[in-house]
């Protein structure tokens, strides 16, 4: 995507199981200005705890510049296709302290990177958690309840849900 389109500044990866909930969210890119890659993510978990759940790669936006094709070639050969898979794995499970079950998967190697390339990639790389970039369904479901109230609640300090576009 990124080669095909370089007219696009910011690509946005979801993973094939994400869902839009907010048609009007507004990403703030300006927030982003100095950075290449951002990922739902907190810092403390990934630097102090160095877990491999610190972060969520189902869901985050990659500058369309040279550093980021660099840095995915890289970040894809920690994959289950490199033939250093085996190496990767067993790297992840002894560097990642609540890293449960074997193999190299995208999120606790982009931790990992961040671990031991920090002086390199820490500037470039965003960690956002000021909004929900990515949540798990199951646990979103049970929320929506409170969004989707009729007219007749309103009354009540419910918030509404958004005008659906098929309203309009």
């Amino acid at each position: 995507a990124m080669v095909a389109h370089p007219e696009a500044e910011w690509i946005w990866w979801m993973d094939s199981d994400a869902v839009f909930t907010d048609m009007y969210f507004k990403v703030p890119l300006q927030r982003y200005k100095q950075h290449n890659l951002v990922v739902p993510g907190w810092p403390d978990m990934v630097y102090e705890k160095k877990s491999w759940v610190s972060l969520n790669t189902g869901s985050f936006f990659t500058r369309n510049c040279q550093w980021s094709l660099d840095f995915l070639d890289v970040w894809a050969r920690m994959s289950p296709r490199s033939p250093d898979y085996k190496f990767w794995s067993e790297t992840l499970m002894s560097t990642l302290s609540d890293k449960m079950f074997p193999g190299a998967d995208e999120q606790s190697s982009l931790v990992y990177l961040l671990l031991t390339e920090k002086k390199k990639l820490g500037d470039k790389i965003y960690l956002e958690n000021q909004y929900d970039l990515s949540a798990y369904w199951v646990g979103v479901v049970g929320k929506l309840i409170k969004f989707t109230r009729t007219e007749a609640d309103a009354g009540k300090n419910l918030p509404l849900l958004r005008r659906r576009r098929a309203e309009v």
